[in-house]
């Protein structure tokens, strides 16, 4: 089968080569690239391409919407535009011209693929409808999906068999009825359709405009993906049971791990008796391969808390040279046993940044003891420095390097890379995948430069957060599991009312232990609904002056009752330290996808009704 023939429209040659090289890789031809509106048109004559990418800054007189124009003028090839402009203008002309996507750059390479798939699909069914009605009701009425024609005013005017098949009833039943679900061109949707004489299924809906009868309408192809939604809840369902399993086992095997472990030691210690050196350098193996076990335990369960979510982020501000130099303080001996030198280089005015300190602490032990794997002599530097948006922190050393060709890989999980690209033993291949995913859920990036032969500097960034920010962060994770989850998500904000005021008449330190307490009420109040095994854990986070709590699986409708019985909690608490006349809370609840679906959008809501509850009378 021959390819796909895209031909691109760019000026920029970087980035005309590194889109070629995307469009390769994803099994496309690209037969030409050029730079002008003179060479498009000609370039789509010579090589008569199924679609053109079109950059809309094109340099000289002309831009890339005349040139869009003159080819499907001309040569009715259709155009998606490639562009880091997005005004209102350019969408404007852009728009006029009728193209076929539009894609705004930056993008993701199944963004590219979907905007081009869904434009070589327009175009086919473009075609098609120009050939001739005869033509078009061939095509519909074999097609194994559905088809159905919808008008401006939303009413059906056609269904194909498919169609029928799929709602369960025949098309004079259905035409001249309301539509009944939202018609978008362009995007593609989940409908849930129920059928009276069958079981509830789910249809794709993929919608572009046609004309029916001279009039503008809407052509919406549906497919039914009922069995493919029940293989993926199944699938789900098996990853979620190998999840499960792999912690049980890890943890099953930590238990006699850790009586061995305490039995060579007592043995080592003495305590059971006079070794002699044989029998002390063989417990003393004996050891070691129990401490790596243990190690390769921890990664494991690491790993599979991160994949699935679980694992908790305790964000607060901390000092970053401070997790420098413990780790120079406990590494540095070793170091130097193995010949090799631990420098440190830390810029002494770097601002606090809003991590986990024990998160963080482990992704820096983990590049550290990388470098002293693979380096057998010089030194390896730590380093702190200020970014544009944040903190800097690197790992170098004078090891063997890594092969430009293995760079990509370093962070793949169960990967293993040594000199030269070879694989060398000793641990599982998730110490980097694990360090990758830590500093990304802090916000941040962590990646190599390499040169073989001399050397290596694993880097990373951490954002500096202020309240808002940290706020963000803290909902965002919760909406991504939410989503991930096809579930819901609510967030209950808990502020301390007048706080300016307040500070005035208790003291920095009881504000504190007050602010702690309530977390740690909270905390205990939500643990049990947390680890039911049919739902994520419910989080609590605790800022400056409010504490916010994060319920998984929650919706709008739940929301009020978890509520009251944080607020009976926290009243009772408060009571019990006879703070109840000085410290008033303020509550405000917000539900994902109820209320709002973006963090500012969730905060906006919960510190509205947080303002509402500040003028309203106290009871």
């Amino acid at each position: 089968m021959a390819k796909i023939k895209i031909l691109v429209v760019e000026d920029k040659g970087i980035a005309a080569k590194e889109i070629q090289l995307t469009l390769k890789k994803l099994g496309y031809e690209v037969p030409c690239v050029v730079s002008s509106e003179k060479n498009a048109i000609q370039k789509a004559k010579e090589y008569n391409p199924d679609l053109v990418l079109m950059d809309i800054a094109l340099k000289g007189e002309t831009d890339g919407i005349k040139a869009a124009e003159q080819i499907l003028s001309r040569l009715s090839i259709p155009v998606v535009y490639l562009t880091a402009h997005a005004d209102d203008e350019i969408l404007k002309r852009a728009k006029v011209t009728e193209p076929f996507g539009y894609i705004i750059k930056p993008f993701e390479p199944k963004e590219l693929r979907s905007v081009i798939e869904m434009a070589l699909y327009k175009a086919k069914i473009e075609n098609e409808l120009r050939a001739s009605k005869t033509s078009f009701h061939n095509i519909v009425e074999k097609s194994t999906d559905g088809i159905i024609v919808v008008d401006k005013g939303g009413i059906v005017q056609f269904v194909n068999p498919a169609a029928e098949n799929l709602f369960g009833q025949k098309s004079k039943n259905l035409v001249g009825q309301l539509f009944g679900f939202p018609v978008v061109a362009g995007e593609v949707m989940e409908l849930d359709i129920i059928c009276q004489d069958k079981e509830p299924g789910t249809a794709e809906m993929r919608v572009v405009e046609t004309q029916w009868e001279d009039q503008g309408a809407w052509l919406a192809l549906l497919r039914d993906i009922t069995k493919r939604k029940e293989a993926e809840e199944k699938l789900k369902e098996t990853m979620k049971m190998k999840s499960e399993f792999t912690s049980t086992v890890s943890h099953e095997l930590r238990t006699p791990l850790t009586a061995i472990k305490e039995g060579i030691a007592l043995v080592l210690d003495g305590l059971a008796g006079d070794i002699n050196e044989e029998q002390e350098e063989l417990l003393g193996i004996a050891k070691k391969n129990v401490d790596r076990l243990a190690r390769l335990i921890n990664d494991v369960l690491d790993f599979q808390k991160l994949d699935s979510g679980k694992m908790k982020f305790n964000l607060e501000a901390n000092d970053i040279n401070q997790i420098v130099k413990d780790i120079y303080e406990m590494m540095a001996s070793p170091a130097k046993n193995l010949g090799i030198d631990i420098l440190l280089e830390r810029d002494q005015n770097l601002p606090k940044a809003r991590f986990d300190n024990d998160k963080i602490t482990q992704v820096l032990t983990n590049l550290v003891n990388n470098a002293m794997k693979f380096t057998e002599k010089g030194n390896i530097i730590i380093k702190t420095s200020k970014t544009e948006d944040g903190i800097g922190v690197s790992v170098s050393d004078t090891g063997p390097g890594i092969k430009k060709e293995d760079q990509s890989k370093v962070f793949d999980s169960f990967e293993q890379l040594g000199h030269g690209g070879e694989r060398k033993t000793g641990g599982t291949g998730l110490g980097l995948a694990i360090s990758k995913e830590i500093v990304e859920r802090h916000g941040g990036r962590i990646w190599v430069e390499s040169k073989h032969d001399k050397g290596s500097k694993f880097m990373f960034t951490l954002p500096i957060y202020s309240t808002e920010g940290l706020l963000k962060n803290y909902i965002n994770d919760g909406i991504r599991q939410a989503s991930m989850n096809n579930a819901k998500m609510s967030l209950v904000l808990v502020s301390i009312g007048d706080f300016d005021k307040l500070e005035q008449t208790l003291s920095h330190e009881k504000i504190t232990s007050t602010l702690k307490d309530m977390g740690a009420i909270l905390e205990n109040n939500l643990r049990r609904a947390g680890n039911s095994p049919h739902r994520a854990a419910d989080a609590v986070f605790k800022l400056s002056s409010e504490v916010l709590v994060i319920l998984a699986n929650c919706g709008k409708e739940n929301t009020p009752v978890v509520r009251e019985r944080l607020e009976q909690k926290l009243g009772d608490y408060l009571s019990q330290q006879n703070l109840n006349d000085k410290v008033r809370l303020l509550f405000g609840c917000a539900a994902y996808p109820d209320d709002a679906i973006t963090s500012e959008e969730l905060i906006k809501k919960a510190k509205e009704l947080q303002a509402m509850a500040a003028v309203a009378p106290s009871v």
